[in-house]
């Protein structure tokens, strides 16, 4: 089925979305949707299918459009597309302004049916954020047109497209980790994942072993690879994240002490403060007046 764009939706006092487009096919649907804010605020988004979604206008200005995932309290600007399971709820920050999205679900059923499992691993939704393949790029910009400029044969076109997009997807995250286990290096997305899930839990610090278990591999290949792609180790790298947390927490304002020692993830004050001196030479509030003064 194809539609035009003349739904217009009243989402809050403050926002509105207009659809463009959409075509359905078996088992799936491809829209065009535009969304207009009035001023910054959160938008929840928590669908029942499988979801991709691509900024595909220009952001203006100084407007920003950020989400977040639920495990990564970093936020992530929005990339090439984004990849979410059925039930994942994630918050997108945006300022005032316009942005239009193209969005494709696909059932579970269908989902099952291509790949053999009823949910995105963790590395396709990196690999989502992060990929720059002049592949997806063509499938989604053949999406986009499909669905603004339809023709007989669109429906057609776009279930052959959607198809390729998850199967290339599934094959190049399995190349590459199946490169990076033979050579016994971290894959792309999994260094990624380590670098994001440190910098992203700074009030609570994940353990080494729970970075492991998120990341599908043992504490034993995690060290050893993550030591070799970065040229440290990873308790030497988790260290230097908390200091680089506590030095922009220290030059922003008049945090207490005790608050920055929490929110960059050291296990009290006096480790935080021990900790510092040791590795810049001064003390937390020597090194917030000399900020100060510079």
């Amino acid at each position: 089925m194809v539609s035009a764009g003349i739904e217009i939706v009243q989402d809050r006092r403050d926002s509105r979305s207009t659809l463009k487009g959409r075509i359905e096919v078996d088992g799936a649907s491809v829209e065009i949707r535009e969304f207009e804010w009035d001023q910054a605020g959160w938008v929840m988004s928590d669908r029942a299918h499988f979801y991709i979604s691509q900024l595909i206008s220009p952001l203006k200005g100084d407007q920003k459009i950020r989400w977040y995932h639920p495990e990564d309290n970093r936020p992530l600007s929005i990339a090439q597309f984004g990849v979410h399971d059925p039930h994942s709820p994630f918050l997108i920050a945006h300022g005032p302004g316009s942005a239009c999205f193209l969005i494709c679900e696909i059932d579970v059923a269908r989902f099952r049916k291509m790949t053999g499992t009823d949910r995105w691993p963790d590395e396709w939704a990196l690999r989502g954020l992060s990929s720059e393949s002049p592949f997806f790029k063509v499938i989604l910009d053949r999406l986009t047109g499909e669905v603004l400029r339809p023709h007989k044969d669109s429906p057609a076109f776009v279930d052959a497209l959607i198809t390729a997009f998850v199967l290339e997807l599934y094959h190049v995250v399995q190349r590459e980790q199946a490169a990076a286990e033979k050579d016994g290096a971290l894959a792309d997305w999994q260094l990624d994942r380590v670098r994001s899930l440190i910098h992203s839990h700074g009030g609570r610090p994940l353990t080494i072993t729970e970075i492991a278990k998120r990341c599908g591999i043992s504490v034993r290949h995690l060290t050893r690879a993550f030591r070799a792609a970065q040229g440290m180790t990873l308790h030497d790298y988790m260290a230097e994240a908390r200091l680089a947390k506590a030095k922009e927490l220290l030059s922003e304002g008049k945090m207490p002490l005790k608050v920055v020692a929490a929110e960059a993830g050291f296990a009290s004050p006096s480790h935080f403060a021990a900790t510092f001196r040791r590795a810049l030479g001064c003390s937390p509030s020597e090194y917030r007046a000399n900020v100060r003064i510079t």
